[in-house]
């Protein structure tokens, strides 16, 4: 009875690893996202920047600045960070609630909104990604000045941001049924 104890620690302690190193992994997925998001940010202040010049020392401003910025360097600038900020926990959630609960509730609660946003998450991806893929089949594009550019790759981003959060949450999940305890964060898995 006492090896089988020990060989199911064991055996929790190499899956915990495992999820360890899938986990940084996929910590440097997210970084990667919030260095795309960063320079994206960092261009995007330059653009506008350019376009303020050029419209009070030059002839006028640069042709589909507005649509440049608004259809390319602001979704950029916000999804592919997206997972890096859900793991941050700067996102609002029911923590002052969750606090204040007998430890039980407080559980169930963490266990209910993570499965919460799991689903919301899994939907959003879905939609959008079918969306993507109609704005794809349709050829969507905006008019800039005079010339057609393509919309529909920044559509992709927002299943690819919502992807990276609902990764995050089944780390969570998996970390929590590993340890018997439970979290909304995977910030003491080092």
């Amino acid at each position: 009875m006492f090896s089988k104890v020990e060989s199911n620690e064991q055996r929790s302690e190499w899956f915990m690893d495992k999820v360890k190193s899938l986990y940084k992994i996929f910590e440097k997925i997210k970084l990667f996202g919030v260095m795309v998001s960063g320079l994206s940010a960092i261009v995007m202040m330059a653009f506008i920047a350019v376009n303020v010049i050029s419209r009070s020392f030059l002839a006028g401003s640069i042709m589909g600045s507005f649509e440049f910025v608004t259809y390319y360097f602001l979704p950029l600038s916000v999804f592919p960070a997206l997972g890096y900020v859900y793991s941050s926990g700067v996102l609002p959630k029911m923590d002052l609630l969750i606090q204040k609960a007998h430890k039980k509730i407080r559980d169930i609660l963490i266990v209910l909104l993570l499965l919460l946003e799991l689903f919301l998450f899994s939907l959003i991806i879905y939609y959008s990604f079918h969306y993507s893929m109609t704005g794809m089949a349709e050829g969507h594009s905006f008019t800039a000045g005079v010339d057609l550019y393509p919309l529909y790759p920044v559509y992709f981003l927002v299943p690819l941001g919502f992807t990276l959060m609902t990764i995050e949450i089944l780390f969570i999940m998996t970390k929590n049924v590993i340890e018997k305890r439970v979290s909304m964060t995977m910030d003491h898995v080092q």
